[in-house]
């Protein structure tokens, strides 16, 4: 009865032995065509792993290149901000020296119009100059009576200027001498602000004809009388000429 025990069980040993792979694969049901399969799917699994993260790793890339890019348009346009705001600080400096020229521009023009009212106007209006005798007015002779009667001290009193027509300041203090042994008194000699008068000209206020017709008179020669056209603080202004 024990050897037959034993031969059972050397069967069922063996039996085991040789169908074992076989049994457990039938205990969970799965075939070795399923078996195959699984072991793709897990390859495939494996690779899909390797793939992604390789995509993972070029978007990191992808995104680090991008953040870097945004540092540099930052800073960029932190620079340009900067650039901006000096040039509005340079803008408001310039606006500010413009500003203070335009005042001092506003405050020489008032200076110079105020100069120009106080100071003489020297220059004679351009006339033309012809080599006439004296002109005198139709009332000749009463013009000769007040001429006449026209005193010594009073001859002093005019306010005369005589300014030099020929560019030559010497001829201009003749003139005064001349002026004075007549009895006047010359208050100014100057040059005239041109020099091609031909002729002696004698410009006078209106209430000084008399006077300049005395002075024509006694200088005689080429010297004319014309009125004054223009305001001036003197009552008779003298201008010599390149012509004796």
């Amino acid at each position: 009865m024990s050897y037959r025990k034993m031969m059972y069980i050397a069967v069922l040993f063996i039996l085991l032995t040789t169908t074992g792979c076989s049994l457990f694969h039938f205990v969970d049901n799965s075939s070795p065509e399923d078996i195959r399969k699984f072991e793709t799917s897990k390859d495939d699994l494996w690779n899909q792993k390797k793939a992604l993260e390789q995509e993972n790793a070029a978007n990191q890339k992808q995104l680090a290149d991008q953040q870097a890019h945004i540092i540099l348009m930052n800073r960029s346009m932190s620079e340009q901000q900067s650039k901006i705001a000096q040039a509005n600080r340079l803008i408001d400096e310039s606006s500010k020296i413009i500003e203070d020229l335009n005042v001092q521009i506003k405050q020489l023009g008032e200076e110079r119009e105020k100069t120009v009212k106080a100071v003489e106007l020297v220059e004679p209006k351009k006339v033309k100059e012809t080599p006439t005798k004296t002109i005198r007015g139709p009332k000749k002779e009463a013009r000769k009576k007040q001429a006449e009667a026209l005193a010594a001290s009073e001859t002093k009193v005019v306010k005369i200027k005589v300014l030099a027509g020929d560019g030559n300041i010497a001829s201009a203090r003749r003139m005064a001498k001349r002026l004075v042994k007549m009895g006047y008194r010359v208050k100014l000699i100057d040059r005239a602000e041109r020099s091609d008068f031909a002729l002696n000209t004698v410009y006078h206020a209106v209430d000084y004809g008399v006077a300049a017709d005395d002075i024509v008179k006694k200088l005689g020669g080429n010297t004319i009388s014309l009125p004054l056209t223009w305001q001036s603080i003197f009552d008779l202004i003298i201008v010599t000429g390149r012509e004796p």
